[in-house]
């Protein structure tokens, strides 16, 4: 076995070679690893910790998410505007909160609080 590099976490060797670009876990107990590594003990390098997420990072995905939110309400729309015109007097409130619903996702990314998820307008229940 050839190992390139390999790392500890949860209790487990994440082993690394040239023929995959997985991390292959083995327990720490297991003999054939422990004693390649006592053998090349350059091999086992610390986890890596990926860098934070840029500020641009996180509010392009918190406009991925607004957007796949405002396609589904516009989902909800067509089905509320569809029983609107078969009659359905509820559909008309539906329709007035899916509206208030969609101009809160546009508006979301000038308001304070953006990008955090936590300020994302909520979805209104409707029934």
């Amino acid at each position: 076995m050839i190992i390139d590099h390999a790392w500890i976490h949860e209790g487990f060797y994440y082993v690394f070679n040239s023929e995959f670009s997985v991390g292959f876990p083995y327990p720490l107990d297991d003999p054939d690893i422990k004693a390649y590594l006592a053998a090349h003990p350059e091999a086992l390098v610390p986890e890596p910790v990926p860098e934070p997420p840029t500020p641009e990072a996180l509010a392009s995905q918190a406009r991925a998410l607004r957007d796949a939110r405002l396609v589904a309400n516009d989902r909800q729309i067509i089905i509320a505007s569809r029983a609107q015109r078969t009659g359905d007097t509820a559909a008309n409130v539906r329709l007035a909160a899916l509206d208030a619903y969609a101009v809160a996702l546009c508006d979301w990314p000038e308001s304070e609080g953006f990008p955090d998820l936590s300020t994302i307008p909520v979805t209104p229940i409707i029934n």
